[in-house]
């Protein structure tokens, strides 16, 4: 968490690797929010333009998606971006998170 006093941090991918946004998902956890997670639970909640679209937890293999039959283009701007939130929930249980925001659109 000591490397949040330097927040935001901006990463960039072509969104053109992304084939669906659970996949998604899956890259943020594996190649960036776990990366430097070391022991512990620790929970993210995953926005674009303020709507929850998955829970990420360092104790679950997979995210958890929140909103059903959401693609990638449908959560791009008019230039094409695609623009995310990660919100570090700390502690949290990710599956009270995860009920928090199901079904939110």
């Amino acid at each position: 968490m000591a490397d949040e006093v330097h927040a935001p941090h901006l990463k960039k991918w072509p969104v053109s690797l992304a084939k669906s946004v659970e996949r998604l998902m899956q890259t943020l956890k594996d190649d960036y929010i776990l990366r430097n997670v070391q022991g512990g639970k620790a929970t993210w909640v995953v926005k674009s333009s303020g709507t929850p679209l998955a829970i990420i937890a360092q104790q679950w293999k997979k995210p958890k998606i929140t909103i059903q039959n959401v693609t990638i283009n449908s959560l791009k701007d008019e230039q094409g971006n695609l623009t995310l939130h990660i919100e570090y929930r700390g502690q949290d249980d990710p599956e009270e998170v995860f009920k928090e925001f199901q079904g939110r659109a």
